[in-house]
Parts: structure tokens; C-alpha cells; sequence
């Protein structure tokens, strides 16, 4: 996981003296050039600490916010894939299972070659997974290990990262 840093402004203040507005914004950890380092604005506080990333804020406020990561892994079925697809559905599944189980998973399916829940001998195009992974890397490394891969199901695939707006 990535992190960021949070932190909400107050600008000026109103006859009582109590804020009239609110702002965000984020702070690299690679404020001060140092990998590891950086200026640390932990939501619920309003001081800038210079702190290790994984620090607390010293006021005793909340810890700084994850930012989790996701992957889509967008896969191409070669030219009649129903039968190669049906013999290792189960494995490519239970890989899917298994980053479920683990909170990573935010979707995945295949694509019907035809508008239809189940698009029968018509078959399917391709996948598309979404999930959060570390890196690039360990994304594409999961997607090189598919059962479909190795079946021939797949022509090509392609990982991108990819960024969760709604919901």
C-alpha cells in the first residue's frame, strides 16, 4: 500500500471566532528528498510533523490514511476459448477466491462474446479483473501465473493501474 497524508485547513473565522471554511490537501513523503521521510500531516491534526512514514502524529491523533492500490488486468480470449475456459474454471476461481478473501478484490468477470447472462456456445471475449496488488509488477506477475494463461485461454493481456472514482 500507498500512503498519504491528509490534512484539513480552517481558513479565517467568522464573528465567533470559529472557522468559516475547509480545505484539503496531500504532502509527498519525499518532502525533504529523502526516500522514507517526509513532511507528515495526520488527519485530525493540524501540525505538519517531519516523521518516519509509518509514524503517528506525536499530538496523539489519528494515524496517517492507507491509500489502497488497485490493478486492472484486461485479458483477450484467443478464438474459440469456451472449451479450454470450462476445463480450468475452477483453478482460475479459486485464485480469484482467494484475493476476495483477502479484501483485495474489487471486481472481476468475463466479458460475453454476446449481450446475455449466459451467452452459451457464443462463449466469451476476454476478462477483466480489478485488484489491489503492491506493484505493478506483483500485478502482472498474478496475471502471468493464471490458469487461463497457461491453458492458451488468453492472447493477451494487458495490466494497467487503475484508479477507483465511484462508487
Amino acid at each position: 500500500m500507498h500512503c498519504e497524508c491528509v490534512i484539513n485547513l480552517h481558513f479565517g473565522s467568522n464573528e465567533t471566532g470559529s472557522s468559516s471554511g475547509t480545505g484539503a490537501f496531500l504532502i509527498s513523503s519525499h518532502a525533504r528528498g529523502v526516500p522514507g521521510w517526509g513532511v507528515r500531516v495526520m488527519s485530525g491534526c493540524r501540525r505538519m510533523h517531519f516523521l518516519p512514514n509509518d509514524s503517528e502524529c506525536p499530538q496523539g491523533k489519528r494515524k496517517r490514511k492507507e491509500v489502497v492500490v488497485y490493478y486492472a488486468i484486461m485479458s483477450q480470449d484467443v478464438e474459440n476459448s469456451l472449451p479450454l475456459r470450462r476445463q480450468v474454471r475452477p483453478a482460475h476461481l479459486a485464485r480469484l477466491e482467494l484475493l476476495a478473501r483477502a479484501g483485495r478484490l474489487l471486481l472481476a468477470g468475463p466479458f460475453p462474446a454476446i449481450a446475455a447472462e449466459d451467452p452459451g456456445e457464443a462463449g466469451f471475449t476476454g476478462s477483466l479483473v480489478v485488484a489491489e496488488f503492491d506493484s505493478m509488477a506483483a500485478a502482472q506477475s498474478w496475471a502471468d501465473q493464471d490458469p487461463y494463461v497457461a491453458a492458451g485461454v488468453y492472447a493477451k493481456v494487458t495490466v494497467k493501474p487503475f484508479k477507483r472514482v465511484l462508487p
